[in-house]
């Protein structure tokens, strides 16, 4: 959740209807946009990450105007040319990939409509946006400005202008050295040799993205025509920001204007406005609805929602869905664009048609009871995140495969771990301050590459346990392990293995009869040199780690 601060005057202004606070703050929580507190003329509103079209006045006044019935189906849009192009050279690629552009004309700004731009901006790059890494916006008035403009990666040092809050030129490297926001947002691009930059005909310098602006195209109330680019990594991710902030101009009136994106020999109109277009079928919406809707009903429903819908052959929906909505991936989510139209207070309760008791899971009988027997062994239990990172794993000489996140928040976080133990000895390497002997496991699910799976991973229940002393060897880690075993009644085999982790010789895996099957269920051994020297650990570490998830078969 995040949350967004409207002036209630502004927001009803936009509406064009007079609501009370109880019938605003029940309409706001209807469309998923609920009031965190009322604060003066403020409204302190959270709103759901999936739905950066909440973030501004504009917005919000569009979706209650769905849901109030003012105006239904998807909103008017009618941009023209505007004869503006942005030739975008060859070197951005790789640093910076895209970039999408519009004109705003006939622009009012009044104090509040400049509040809300500036805080959209800030609020889309904040999350769409993953803190301007994905999607960075630049708002330009463009008094000062003629195009063509062009949008290039050049030396950091070769250029330098007078960058928003400064009133001095500065290079590129200087202000990633010196301004607050540079210092704030420059290791985005900092790793590269030449860094993106949007200059005008005149090579005038609109914007240093995603750094800074220009203070040359400063917008303020006198502001009458305006130049919006957006640059990124990924142009879905940018034409929905520019979507977004195109449709609440052109709700306030002013009009909006394409413009001619030139990567060489290619042209791309931007916005992109051409709605998405998504398959409901109306029988499988009731079912999940628990309702008898009718076709007109959803599309009554749906069109409360901003989203058009037309009957196709075989009892199924043609829908259309606006471009400034991120939200989309699967008919499920029209559905609940469905429940929402419809009003979920209209909903009728039923009772349960299906008796159920309610027991404790075969699977949490099993973590309850190794849990028992770690921590009667003297081991104490630690939780480390699902997710990790390459590092780890290459420190440890683990050889498990890990799943890679497309797009991470953070590189600190763009794996799933595939074993426990590569984060179970970081915990070692970040307790060494702590007296020795040092005993810890961990209980907690991992993912592993399964490409029979229908999602293409398994996630699988682990255990893992480490034993760090001046002392520790095979036989220490063992015994815990082996009780383990014979209490859980699983028949076992020790066998050799080679595991870059493990010291040769010092080491092996356990094979188990599981569900009739017998299969590796667990390795063990002493922790290398080289890894305790990649972790700066100075005494022996032995380690057990299990797959428990074949258990619950026996």
């Amino acid at each position: 959740m995040v949350t967004t601060e409207i002036q209630k005057n502004n927001l009803l202004r936009l509406v064009g209807r007079k609501l009370t606070d109880a019938q605003l703050e029940e309409s706001l929580h209807q469309i998923k946009a609920p009031i965190d507190s009322i604060e003066g003329g403020s409204l302190i509103i959270e709103v759901n990450g999936d739905r950066p079209d909440l973030l501004s006045a504009g917005g919000i006044a569009r979706s209650l105007k769905g849901y109030l019935g003012i105006e239904k189906g998807l909103p008017d849009e009618k941009f023209k040319s505007g004869g503006a192009i942005v030739n975008v050279d060859p070197s951005v690629k790789g640093v910076r990939d895209f970039i999408v552009c519009a004109i705003i004309e006939d622009v009012k700004i009044s104090d509040d409509d400049l509040k809300d731009l500036i805080q959209i901006q800030e609020k889309l790059t904040l999350t769409h946006g993953r803190k301007r890494k994905k999607v960075a916006i630049g708002l330009h008035d463009m008094a000062a400005l003629q195009g063509p403009f062009r949008y290039k990666a050049v030396d950091p040092d070769s250029v330098s202008f007078v960058p928003l809050g400064k009133a001095k030129n500065m290079t590129m490297r200087e202000i990633v050295e010196a301004h607050e926001k540079g210092i704030e947002y420059g290791g985005i691009v900092s790793e590269h040799k030449k860094w993106p930059i949007i200059m005008d005909f005149r090579n005038q310098v609109l914007s240093f993205p995603p750094v800074i602006n220009g203070a040359l195209t400063e917008l303020s109330t006198s502001t009458r025509k305006i130049f919006v680019d957006i640059t990124g990594t990924d142009f879905h991710a940018c034409n929905i920001a520019l979507n977004i902030i195109c449709q609440d101009f052109s709700d306030r009136g002013a009009k909006v204007k394409t413009v001619d994106v030139k990567y060489g020999k290619k042209t791309i109109v931007t916005p992109e406005t051409t709605p998405e277009k998504m398959e409901l079928k109306v029988g499988y919406a009731n079912s999940l609805l628990g309702m008898q809707l009718s076709a007109k009903q959803i599309i009554e429903a749906l069109g409360k929602q901003r989203i058009s819908a037309t009957i196709k052959a075989g009892n199924s929906l043609e829908c259309q869905i606006p471009r400034y909505r991120a939200d989309f991936m699967h008919s499920v989510d029209l559905i609940e664009e469905v429940a929402l139209g419809y009003g979920y207070n209209n909903f009728e309760p039923k009772p349960p048609s299906v008796f159920t008791k309610g027991g404790i899971l075969q699977r949490t009988k099993l973590i309850d009871a190794v849990t028992d027997l770690m921590v009667g062994a003297g081991f104490l239990q630690v939780n480390t995140p699902v997710l990790t990172n390459s590092r780890i794993a290459a420190k440890s000489l683990s050889e498990i495969p890990q799943i890679k996140i497309k797009n991470p928040i953070s590189e600190e976080y763009g794996n799933l771990r595939s074993s426990l133990l590569p984060q179970m000895i970081d915990a070692l390497s970040k307790n060494t301050h702590n007296p020795y002997p040092q005993k810890l496991f961990e209980i907690g699910f991992v993912a592993k590459p399964s490409p029979k799976s229908p999602v293409r991973a398994s996630n699988d229940l682990h255990l893992a346990a480490v034993f760090a002393t001046s002392t520790s060897n095979l036989v220490d880690i063992s015994g815990t392990l082996l009780d383990m075993l014979k209490m859980l009644n699983i028949p076992f085999n020790p066998l050799k293995t080679g595991l870059k982790m493990l010291i040769p010789g010092r080491q092996a895996k356990i094979e188990g009869k599981l569900g009739g099957k017998t299969s590796e269920i667990a390795i063990l051994g002493e922790i290398h040199p080289l890894v305790l020297e990649n972790f700066k650990l100075e005494v022996p570490v032995c380690a057990f780690e299990v797959n428990l998830e074949g258990f619950l078969t026996n």
